[in-house]
Order: structure tokens, then sequence, then C-alpha cells
């Protein structure tokens, strides 16, 4: 006799230890196939995290585990790099996020993630000339050039005597933005849009944000 998966919220092991599973691959294929961004609003208790696991094992193309469910004969499977972001726990104890303060790239995906959600134009690790912007955002007429940091308070107290946004500051120094000053793509151009900077500083203890700065750039 099959069993009741519990309390478990991870398709594999639910697949490989023959629980009982009622299969929701058919709105997993909808989903994938007919929408672009996605917002799961579902109260708790409802299966968003085993269903967003089910995701996360249709995109990483373990096909194997679908074998017998309606997406395995309907949907072509290719690997794909899936960003996943567990909120659960603690957020300042929980063991697996003990060094996340250390890494710009969390706090820049978190909000790229919030970004696209809302179906926002943006290109992450824009590349320009004179190096690489963390995010350029576009909304309407408006372009935001955006620059993360992390902050280790203590340290900048002793190197940053004038308690600057070293985001903001190293923006103003590496000129991304000339990419917009100058291209010739009409719908990204300064001539027909309104240009900003905008610094935004990660507090490493805190894990929140510590700064947000920006300046509009006249061209």
């Amino acid at each position: 006799m099959q069993r009741l998966p519990i309390g478990i919220q991870t398709f594999s092991e639910i697949r490989k230890n023959n629980y009982i599973y009622i299969d929701k691959t058919k709105e997993a294929y909808e989903l994938i196939t007919k929408y672009k961004y996605i917002f799961l609003s579902r109260p708790r208790r409802f299966g968003k995290s085993l269903f967003v696991d089910t995701l996360q094992e249709i995109f990483e193309a373990n096909e194997e585990l679908f074998d017998g469910l309606y997406i395995y004969k309907n949907y072509d499977f290719e690997n794909y790099p899936v960003i996943k972001i567990d909120w659960a726990g603690d957020f300042k104890t929980l063991q697996s996020t003990k060094n996340i303060a250390n890494y710009e790239g969390y706090y820049a995906s978190v909000i790229y993630t919030y970004l696209s959600s809302l179906g926002l134009k943006m290109i992450a690790e824009d590349v320009t000339n004179l190096g690489r912007v963390d995010l350029t955002l576009f909304i309407d007429d408006k372009i935001y050039i955006i620059e993360f940091k992390v902050i280790d308070n203590g340290k900048l107290r002793i190197d940053n005597k004038n308690n600057e946004n070293i985001a903001l500051k190293q923006l103003k120094e590496k000129n991304y933005h000339q990419k917009y000053l100058t291209s010739t793509n009409s719908q990204f151009s300064i001539f027909n849009s309104q240009l900003y900077l905008v610094g935004i500083e990660f507090d490493k203890d805190k894990k929140n944000i510590s700064t947000l700065e920006w300046e509009r750039v006249i061209g």
C-alpha cells in the first residue's frame, strides 16, 4: 500500500519512495508554456513548496522522475539554470544563510527576482565597454543603472572618511552609463529617456539595505 507524503515537500523523495502523488504536472505544463511571469499566492499549506520543487525538477530536466505523469510525454525536457531562494526559518541564524551577507550576488538575485515578478524589463550584468552594470532597469521613459555593494560598516568608517555611498561612487567613476548616452537604439537612448544612477548598499551584519542614493544624469 502506498503511503501518504505527510510533511514531505520534495518531489524527488515522493517519486523515488513511491508515495501517493496527485498528478499536478498538467498544471505545471500549462504555466510553463502559456505564461511568462507567475506569482503563486495560495494560502499556507496548499502545496506551494512542493509545486515549486516540482518546477525545479522539470527545469533541471530530471525526466525520469516524471515517468507516468502527464508532462512526461508532452514536454521536451531541457536543462535550465534554476535560482531557488528559501525564506524558511530564522534568516539571521539559518545555517545555509550564515555567510550570505558576504555576497552581493545574493541581494542582486533577490531584487532581480522581485522585479521580474512585476513584469519589468531589465538587464542583469549589463555589459558595457567599461565593465558590467549589476542591473539596468527600464520603466516607461526612465533608465536606472544600479550598482549593489555589501558594506562592512566597521571597516567603512575607517576607509571611507567622507561616508560616501561607494556603490554610487563606483557608477560615477566607471561611467557605465555612457552606453546609454551614446546609444543608437532609439528605445534605450538618453535622448528619449531619463537616466538615473542608483547605488544600493547592504549592511553585512543587519542583512538589509543600509543606504540608497541616486543621481540623475543630464545628457
